[in-house]
């Protein structure tokens, strides 16, 4: 497990517009965060930064101590996992695409991440089983499916720090909790942020953090913050809180 500071954060997008002003907060080791806040808040910006999307414009990100502009692209995506909403599905097998997770991994190792990812069912039922080709972009998968692939890939992968992204904002309610039961297995002694609008989601967090304006003016537990916070229950209401970034 591993711990998160973010100090002082700042991204321009244009001259004289901030998607990130000055943030500054920390994550502790094996703790589950959420980032949530209404339309161009920065929440998704945070997370494509964590990830080397893009890169800093003032400020740093420390992983143990370790500030991220010092690490190598290839270390970062090997320490920090991401699953967002839109999973990328390649025009091949099950088991190739659940290989992207880890290239080497060996067939047990499959065998068990499909079962902790909670897909071991549904390929045991395909016609060759791991070995079915599925179309481009998933099209003979549903949406949970290729969420319970994109898990799948976590765990083959094995980072410290996974951060979900919008991950279940195209799902049906009882689809998105058979995902969070996943979530769980997956999330167990990792460092986590989930960013989302769904309440469900956040719920399953042990602190959330409310952006407005590319700055945190809310924390507490989910369960404080929904008892005693307007603005955070405001959120959840129709049209509260949106899925762009």
């Amino acid at each position: 497990m591993v711990d998160i500071q973010v100090r002082n954060l700042t991204k321009f997008f244009v001259i004289g517009e901030n998607l990130l002003d000055n943030l500054s907060f920390e994550i502790q080791e094996g703790e589950r965060v959420a980032i949530l806040g209404r339309n161009g808040c920065g929440k998704t910006t945070l997370a494509y930064l964590m990830i080397g999307f893009y890169s800093l414009t003032r400020g740093e990100i420390l992983i143990d101590g370790q500030r991220l502009c010092d690490c190598s692209l290839k270390s970062i995506r090997e320490s920090i996992g991401i699953v967002s909403q839109d999973v990328l599905i390649f025009n091949g097998t099950v088991r190739e695409n659940i290989l992207l997770g880890n290239l080497q991994a060996s067939d047990e190792a499959i065998n068990t991440a499909c079962r902790q990812a909670g897909i071991i069912d549904m390929i045991e039922n395909l016609p060759e089983a791991l070995d079915t080709k599925i179309g481009i972009n998933g099209i003979d998968l549903s949406g949970g499916q290729k969420q319970r692939i994109a898990i799948a890939r976590i765990y083959l992968q094995n980072p410290p720090i996974i951060v979900f992204d919008e991950a279940t904002s195209a799902l049906d309610a009882k689809t998105e909790n058979e995902i969070h039961s996943a979530w769980k297995q997956v999330l167990q002694n990792r460092t986590s942020i989930v960013i989302s609008h769904r309440l469900s989601s956040v719920m399953i967090c042990d602190r959330a953090a409310v952006m407005e304006n590319g700055r945190i003016i809310e924390t507490g537990t989910p369960g404080e913050l929904l008892e005693k916070s307007e603005g955070f229950k405001a959120l959840f209401t129709s049209g509260g809180v949106s899925d762009d970034k």
